[in-house]
């Protein structure tokens, strides 16, 4: 059988959604930390600008890359098991950097920079995360 009829779609297209959601939970974690940190170091109500600014700051930079890393993670965990290695590391990568394309409209260069990225870096992980035989 050809390896696009091996794919396990709605898998990669999972997993692909939770490198995006998983950036963006990162993102928002690094937010809390900073303003609780600020808020224990004022004791008492942080400044809503500082934190405001610092989530302008690290949102668009910490997000794409945090989504990168965590595409060429899970298209590894993904590729173990697969026969068609190449078709879901680019699925994964493809659902991925789409929707963080989506956070970033209307698209731009850097968006689609991030996008490449993010498919490259999910065939890397399943390049490296596929089994070898044995």
């Amino acid at each position: 059988m050809n390896q696009v009829g091996t794919t396990r779609w709605v898998r990669c297209s999972v997993v692909g959604l939770v490198a995006f959601g998983g950036a963006f939970a990162l993102t928002a974690v690094a937010v809390f930390v900073y303003a609780f940190g600020l808020a224990l170091a004022v004791r008492g109500a942080p400044d809503q600008g500082a934190i405001q600014a610092f989530a302008r700051s690290v949102g668009p930079t910490w997000g794409p890359w945090l989504r990168i890393l965590l595409a060429c993670g899970l298209a590894a965990w993904v590729a173990r098991s697969s026969r068609s290695v190449a078709v879901e590391g680019a699925v994964v990568g493809l659902v991925a950097g789409i929707a963080g394309l989506c956070l970033a409209w209307p698209p731009d260069t850097r968006g689609a920079l991030f996008l490449l990225g993010t498919i490259g870096a999910a065939l890397v992980g399943a390049f490296a995360g596929r089994r070898r035989p044995s």
